[in-house]
Formats: C-alpha cells, sequence, structure tokens
C-alpha cells in the first residue's frame, strides 16, 4: 500500500465482539447489504459489499462468538437456511472445491460425448 494513503486511514471505530448483543439484518426478504451491529451502549449501521457477504459476515461472528466465548451470538432479520447450522451454503473452500469438480465433471461428458 502506498505510504500516503497508508498514513490517511485512521480506525473511526473499535468494538469487541464480547459487547456485541445483537446482529440485525434489517430485511431478509430484499437484496439488502446494510446491517446493524448492537453493542451495549451503541448501534452501528454498516453496508457490507453484497447481500452474501453479509450473511459471511455473520457466520463469521456467530462462529467466533460460540468457539472464544462460548455463547450463542443473537441475530434477527436474516434467512435461516443461508445461517442456521443446516444451511445450505457451502464455505468458501467448499464453493471452490464443487466448482472444480464441476468443471471435471463437464469435462469429462464432453469427452465422453466426443467418442
Amino acid at each position: 500500500m502506498d505510504e500516503k494513503v497508508a498514513a490517511t486511514c485512521k480506525s473511526r471505530n473499535t468494538w469487541y465482539l464480547k459487547d456485541l448483543t445483537l446482529i440485525d439484518g434489517l430485511d431478509y426478504s430484499q437484496d439488502n447489504a446494510t446491517f446493524t451491529m448492537h453493542f451495549d451502549a451503541e448501534t452501528f449501521t454498516l453496508e457490507a459489499y453484497s447481500t452474501a457477504s453479509k450473511y459471511a459476515f455473520l457466520r463469521c461472528l456467530r462462529k467466533m462468538s460460540k468457539e472464544y466465548l462460548q455463547r450463542e451470538l443473537q441475530w434477527i432479520h436474516f434467512d435461516h437456511d443461508f445461517v442456521g447450522k443446516s444451511s445450505s451454503c457451502l464455505g468458501s473452500d467448499d464453493a471452490v472445491l464443487s466448482m472444480k469438480l464441476c468443471l471435471q465433471v463437464f469435462g469429462c461428458l464432453c469427452v465422453c460425448s466426443c467418442l
């Protein structure tokens, strides 16, 4: 990173996972990347890069909360199918592996059809 750019970046807020009491997805019925994080004293409204990244962020925070704080993180207004333990969403490593397998199967089908 350019030194001039690095010198102008400043942290706006600092928060701790232990102080996070609730994550509100605001509206799961629409493609919406905005969510709020509720802490003991403050509420922050954030906008993720995409709806998928919002869900990935929530899954990451839930996992860290369970692993390091031994507690479930409270969340509302998210689609349970994409967040819960029975989620049909694949992790990033699983998605890459699945894509590779699909490409290999497609390649095999193309070769077989040429014979």
